[in-house]
């Protein structure tokens, strides 16, 4: 055994023969290499753990090897691995290997000896590792524990902002859960209210009805009594006889012959009954007769010498009478009132009839529809104090533009078109005296309207060069076509009255003229602008008037000329083209026909403001107007020829009229030497003039120039002969041999 152990171990002659200090050197070279990586994970983890006191130096009790070390089964080296899932151990000093013997102590204790600084006491490393790692350990426990402790106070308030967030949700569906319930209960009453409104309403339309029919009945009761008592005053007029008689003698009294026509009197034989009844209305024979100052009615004259000179019999005021003209005015005033609210409950508009649209509408100002609101204010007009004489139509519609200007003012589009749709509908079912009286109200609530949309559409136009259509809610909402209808039903209202035109056209805003004439406008509202137009001309004005408060009639005069301008521009401008339509075949065939049909109907207006003498004069004195005409007369005479499907009738027509209108202006406000300046203000003027006279003058009126009139020929033929000399006319018909030898 001995002989094992030292093929184990080794020698003690090897033991003793190396030096004192290698053995402890070994000693500490394990050591150290299997607690290098453990010091530097130990010391990183220490730093970033908080400070904390010295570790104090544990002495080690000088090492026996009496008593045995923990068994191994493992190699040498591994013999300061730490368990850590072990329960803590007291400090303990180094491992020694399993006793030897005495030799082997006693060589230790010697090599320990012969070390530099052994001499005394030194700590054991291992225990000062293993209490630095249970420091950390603690720290980290306490690091985790505060960790912990943080983690369970946020899980607590999110508890508690889960609970609160619960029962936020559980009121907030509550509330949900009892909204419809609310709404329920709300509509149920607005519907009672309306419900019993309507029925306030029948009531009263049937006491009106019930009272027109009494009124009625009782007219008839005295129209039949009044002429009843015209009969018997017509019975005591005892006319002359007819026929020849002597003038000297007294005429013989004729029998009263009522109910007769002056044709075989004597033939018609009197009825049983009308017989008794003259017999039962005589004076009984056996009383006294009355005297004639007793008689109720005046003494008839006497009839002697002359007959048919008798005084006209004096007739008492009919029974009729006694009703009295205010009455009258009454009874009428209800039957239209009551003919007014057949219309309008009678009356549909695209959704619905026009109660029922207006309970569908809500606006901002109020909780309730906007029929409500409308009711509302009716009824506080009804009641008021104020005390003037206003019709229903007058009440209604003051309500309805009251509404009106709150859309504008809040805004709230939705219900405008509705509120304009209404107001059209009364308006042309009115008189006209009944339309001039909304000439304040409505002009400048129209026009404000029809702002809305139309201003950005022309500011994109100048801005990016392509106009822009205007936003859905607005198209959809606000009709600028619409408000335009409405203006023109005020203004041909207003046309009856010299006063209420000039009103009109003094309300109306003359930039609001010039912002619908631009090419950014759709075709259609150009249109209804050109027949509105129509309507301005008046003897001494055209287009919007100035003010008594204005500059006066200069302003007025450049007024006149820039919408001139404006409207000439638009016979060679390209409009927006209209809406498209699905079911049209031909878009560009229906954009081309817009277009010469709203070049016409600015040539209509020109020729209508050439009837009086200022607008005629306006027209000649405009530097671009006669020149741009010429140069519309050159391209649309040149289009005759191209002869291009349905569009031959209205170019005909443009050209009868362009014609008649420069034939006017140039013989009547301007020279020779003045057309010459107008038409050098057109590139080409003088050029297109010639042409388009020339082609004209001659035209032989047949296939492409079939339509033309003789007398818009012969006003060519008389333009040719002022502006052109005899030598340029003698070449002229030098051209046209045709036209010499109809001559």
């Amino acid at each position: 055994m001995a002989d094992e152990d030292d093929e184990e171990f080794g020698f003690e002659d090897d033991l003793d023969d190396l030096p004192a200090s290698t053995l402890a050197e070994l000693e500490r070279n394990a050591l150290l290499s299997t607690q290098r990586v453990r010091s530097a994970s130990t010391r990183h983890n220490a730093s970033q753990l908080p400070q904390r006191a010295p570790v104090p130096v544990v002495q080690r009790a000088p090492q026996t090897f009496d008593h045995p070390g923990p068994a191994r089964t493992h190699s040498y080296g591994r013999e300061d691995i730490i368990d850590l899932t072990a329960q803590p151990l007291a400090v303990q000093g180094q491992y020694v290997p399993p006793n030897r013997g005495p030799v082997l102590q006693n060589r230790r204790e010697q090599q320990n000896y012969n070390v530099p600084g052994n001499h005394g006491e030194q700590p054991d490393g291992s225990a000062v590792v293993v209490k630095s790692e249970l420091d950390d350990h603690e720290a980290r426990i306490q690091q985790l524990e505060a960790a912990l402790q943080d983690a369970q106070k946020k899980a607590d308030e999110a508890t508690r902002t889960a609970q609160s967030k619960a029962g936020e949700a559980a009121i907030l569906r509550k509330r949900l859960e009892t909204i419809p319930q609310v709404h329920e209960r709300e509509m149920a009453v607005q519907k009672q209210r309306h419900l019993s409104e309507v029925e306030k309403l029948k009531a009263a339309l049937e006491t009106a009805k019930a009272d027109a029919e009494r009124v009625a009945t009782d007219n008839q009761f005295l129209e039949h009594d009044f002429a009843r008592d015209k009969g018997k005053v017509r019975q005591k007029s005892f006319p002359a006889e007819k026929g020849g008689g002597s003038p000297a003698v007294t005429p013989r009294k004729s029998r009263v012959q009522p109910f007769r026509d002056g044709f075989d009197d004597d033939m018609i034989m009197l009825s049983p009954s009308r017989a008794k009844e003259k017999s039962r209305m005589l004076t009984p024979k056996g009383k006294r007769k009355r005297g004639k100052d007793e008689s109720p009615q005046k003494a008839l004259p006497l009839r002697l010498s002359q007959p048919d000179q008798s005084a006209p019999p004096q007739v008492e005021t009919p029974v009729g009478d006694i009703v009295g003209k205010e009455l009258l005015h009454e009874l009428s005033e209800k039957r239209d009132t009551l003919s007014f609210l057949q219309r309008l409950l009678n009356h549909s508009l695209p959704n619905g009839r026009v109660f029922e649209v207006l309970a569908k509408l809500t606006v901002p100002w109020s909780d309730y529809p906007l029929s409500t609101s409308v009711y509302d204010g009716f009824l506080r007009d009804v009641y008021s104090d104020d005390q003037v004489d206003r019709s229903m139509q007058t009440r209604f519609c003051k309500v309805l533009i009251e509404q009106w200007k709150k859309c504008l003012n809040f805004p709230c589009h939705e219900p405008i078109k509705v509120i304009i749709g209404i107001l059209q509908y009364v308006i042309d079912s009115e008189p006209f005296a009944f339309a001039r009286s909304l000439i304040e109200d409505v002009v400048p609530l129209a026009i404000a309207t029809a702002d809305i949309v139309a201003i950005p559409v022309a500011r994109a136009s100048l801005e990016d060069k392509t106009p822009i259509p205007p936003a859905d809610d607005l198209s959809k909402n606000i009709d600028v076509l619409q408000c335009l209808d409405v203006l023109h039903g005020v203004a041909q209202s207003a046309s009856r009255s010299p006063e209420a035109e000039i009103l009109f056209w003094i309300h109306m805003k003359f930039d609001f003229i010039l912002l619908m004439l631009m090419k950014a406008q759709p075709i259609s509202q150009i249109m209804a602008m050109l027949k509105l137009l129509h309507l301005s001309i008046l003897g001494t004005s055209f287009g919007a008037v100035i003010g008594p408060d204005d500059d006066g009639p200069d302003r007025q005069s450049r007024r006149e000329t820039d919408t001139i301008d404006r409207l000439t521009q638009l016979l060679f401008e390209r409009p927006a083209p209209p809406p498209l339509d699905p079911k049209d075949p031909s878009p560009v065939v229906t954009m081309e026909s817009a277009l010469l049909s709203m070049r016409l109907a600015v040539v209509h207006l020109l020729a209508a403001l050439c009837v009086p003498e200022d607008g005629g004069r306006a027209l000649a004195s405009h530097r671009y107007a006669l020149g741009r005409l010429f140069r519309f007369l050159h391209e649309v005479v040149g289009a005759l020829y191209s002869f291009a499907p349905g569009f031959h009738d209205v170019r005909i027509a443009s050209v009868n009229t362009a014609m008649r209108v420069v034939h006017h202006v140039i013989v009547r406000y301007l020279s020779v030497d003045e057309v010459r300046a107008r038409l050098a203000t057109v590139q080409g003027g003088m050029h297109m003039h010639v042409m388009t006279l020339t082609r004209v003058a001659f035209a032989e009126r047949v296939a492409a120039e079939e339509g033309l009139q003789e007398g818009v020929m012969d006003a060519a033929h008389h333009l040719l002969d002022e502006y052109l000399s005899p030598d340029e006319g003698e070449q002229l018909l030098k051209m046209f041999p045709s036209a010499v030898m109809e001559e």
